[in-house]
This record gives structure tokens, sequence and C-alpha cells, in this order.
């Protein structure tokens, strides 16, 4: 029963890092557009 809850938390981790790097590059990709837009909007 003891190895079944490890499992899962090294899952849980994992998921929790699978979502913080999909988070950050979805923000990172977010402001990378606003500043091509902010440079269209210039020209």
């Amino acid at each position: 029963m003891k190895r079944r809850v490890e499992k899962d938390a090294i899952v849980s981790d994992y998921t929790q890092a699978e979502f913080f790097n999909f988070s950050y590059y979805l923000f990172f990709l977010i402001s990378q557009i606003k500043k091509f837009d902010g440079l269209a909007n210039m020209a």
C-alpha cells in the first residue's frame, strides 16, 4: 500500500511540473505576441 502512495505522489509532482512548464510557456508566448503587436502598431 505504501508503494502505491509513493507512486501517486511522484505522478502528482510530475503533473505539477508539467502544468508549471506549460503555463510559463503560455505566458512567454503571450508576452511575445503582445510585443510583436506593439511593434506592428508603431510601424
